[in-house]
């Protein structure tokens, strides 16, 4: 029984998914009107119907069903569990559970749990409680991993942003050793493979299709191994001016990755529009980068305030402000006080003009995994990541798909098997 306060396990935007309430308790009813506005919940289609489990078992009678169902009841009888044998009859093979009651009992709530049921919340629901067991009912139901992802984003061409994003994955392969999987989605506009010294291995396309067609083994097979922790996704195999994937076939991409690599690093600097959207409203962590002088700054002060429009106002630890190139155009440069007021956002790091660093990276297609002039930068950024690294997860692990359901395991239930 999820019924205690505790650190909320998701904290990522959550996959679209259907969820609906039949309930009638007042502290329900509070509990939806904030869920609306937790910005993990953005893409979660959120229904309300006045009822109880009567009322739940007359509607999906005739509307199909959603991928979570939180119902109310009064008592949790033989009759209950009669209703409740009804219910799934009309649900869903995937459709998950919750149910909310009177009685905080421990053998109700493991007899409950046997079934399928996702969890029982006893009533008064604290709104805390009731948003985290939602969202983890749907990341293990839908299969969201619990892996991390971090966005690299920047001003303009050619600012160091493919660098950053590179070494980011070094630094996490590397110095951190976790599993990672560095990409982009530019298209034949990609920079990975030449950043480390492979032809592209796909297209943005195939690596969809496949994907959408859940071939894991066709996934790994694009997939090219740089070391024993990290894994880059070189899809610069489309034509220059191919149209791109859809937002949607981009984030079944992501969910699949997401459940083969603890951490994905993904390189926005030539991302399309609709694409660097979909990847800044999922990631765990945004890094925007920038160089310290005006034309770079304002562009940065727009991609913050967007950034923070497609997420949510609490969510502003998420942002790392990076200046790059620090000492370039000191003529032009604009003190760092002053670019925290003008951008009202802290100044996460500040890395000096290295033109060896930059240069052998963005020009001459060199990794920086050899390159002891990046040591320090990369020891840096994992200073950043502290936060998301506390809770490390374990490559197939914390990312597998529950394999029970509510109907499943009701049914099974039900015909003693």
């Amino acid at each position: 029984m999820a019924n205690t306060k505790q650190k909320s396990d998701v904290n990522s935007l959550l996959p679209k998914a259907d969820v609906h309430f039949h309930t009638q308790d007042e502290s329900v009813t509070s509990a939806i009107k904030l869920l609306k506005n937790d910005w993990r919940f953005k893409r979660v289609n959120i229904i309300h119907q006045a009822g109880k489990l009567d009322g739940a078992i007359d509607y999906y009678a005739e509307y199909e069903a959603p991928n979570l169902l939180v119902v109310e009841t009064d008592t949790l009888d033989e009759s209950f569990m009669t209703q409740l044998g009804i219910l799934a009859g009309h649900l869903d093979e995937g459709t998950a559970a919750v149910i909310i009651g009177p009685d905080n009992d421990v053998y109700i709530y493991r007899k409950l749990i046997d079934m399928g049921v996702s969890d029982y919340l006893v009533r008064p629901v604290d709104p805390q409680v009731l948003s985290d067991v939602i969202a983890k009912t749907l990341v293990e139901r839908i299969g969201v991993s619990n892996s991390k992802l971090i966005a690299v984003a920047g001003t303009k061409g050619g600012g160091g942003v493919s660098t950053i994003a590179q070494a980011l994955s070094f630094a996490l392969s590397n110095t951190e050793q976790q599993k990672t999987l560095l990409m982009d989605v530019a298209g034949g506009w990609s920079y990975i493979s030449v950043a480390m010294g492979h032809e592209p291995s796909s297209t943005l396309t195939e690596a969809a299709k496949i994907a959408t067609e859940n071939k894991e083994e066709d996934l790994n097979r694009i997939q090219i191994k740089i070391d024993k922790n990290l894994t880059i996704l070189a899809c610069g195999g489309d034509g220059l001016f191919d149209e791109s994937i859809s937002s949607a076939d981009f984030e079944l991409l992501l969910n699949k990755l997401m459940t083969l690599h603890p951490y994905v690093v993904i390189d926005l600097s030539a991302a399309p529009a609709h694409l660097a959207r979909t990847a800044i409203q999922r990631a765990n962590k945004i890094f925007v980068v920038s160089g310290p002088t005006l034309p770079s700054l304002r562009t940065a002060r727009s991609l913050i305030k967007e950034v923070e429009a497609l997420r949510s106002s609490e969510d502003k630890e998420s942002i790392k402000l990076i200046l790059n190139n620090q000492g370039q155009d000191k003529a032009n440069e604009v003190n760092i006080s002053d670019i925290e007021t003008a951008l009202e956002t802290k100044v996460d790091l500040t890395i000096p003009y290295d033109a060896k660093l930059f240069r052998a990276a963005e020009s001459q297609g060199k990794t920086l995994k050899d390159n002891k002039a990046a040591e320090k930068l990369t020891n840096s950024l994992v200073d950043l990541l502290q936060d998301i690294l506390e809770d490390a997860p374990k490559a197939g692990a914390e990312n597998k798909k529950s394999d029970g359901s509510f109907v499943g395991g009701l049914l099974n239930k039900i015909k003693g098997s």
